[in-house]
């Protein structure tokens, strides 16, 4: 498992099970800013939702326009920052506490997707696995060379219905 399995980024703690944790989460958008601050509350085992042992109880939130930020890229750093304050320290005067770290979640820029043909010679009739990853690779290594972009995802391929 990664290190992002179950909700664990790789520099939160654990949380306990037993304990009450405080908790904040910053969206910085184009269009605006929001801080969430959180109580994490221990709650029994339950078969609906497996893996969750905590509730959630909002307890502050601030939110403002954004400001220096264009299409998930911040373009003006102290208009920014100052729209961040604004929205934390909104949450923070709400719950009456003062956080010392936030879950941020940002678009870091214009993802783009792209299409591409490939071909390779196929020995027989039956396309394998193998093929597969050829023309794959082939794609990859189009994409990477000089674009100075990275394949986040790309989707299963199926082999064609026969007929």
């Amino acid at each position: 498992m990664n290190t992002l399995g179950h909700g664990v980024t790789p520099k939160m703690r654990p949380i306990p099970a037993r304990r009450s944790v405080m908790v904040a989460a910053l969206d910085v958008g184009s269009s605006k800013v929001v801080c969430l601050i959180g109580r994490l509350r221990p709650r029994g085992p339950q078969q609906v939702l497996t893996r969750r042992s905590h509730s959630v109880e909002v307890i502050g939130f601030g939110h403002t326009l954004a400001h220096g930020t264009k299409a998930g890229t911040v373009v003006n750093l102290v208009q920014a920052e100052d729209a961040i304050r604004r929205a934390v320290d909104a949450a923070e005067r709400m719950a009456s506490v003062e956080i010392e770290s936030v879950v941020l979640s940002i678009s870091s820029g214009r993802p783009t997707s792209e299409l591409f043909a490939a071909e390779i010679e196929l020995v027989g009739s039956a396309v394998s696995e193998n093929n597969i990853a050829r023309v794959l690779a082939i794609r990859v290594e189009c994409s990477a060379a000089g674009s100075g972009s990275t394949c986040m995802w790309r989707p299963p391929i199926s082999p064609p219905p026969a007929i």
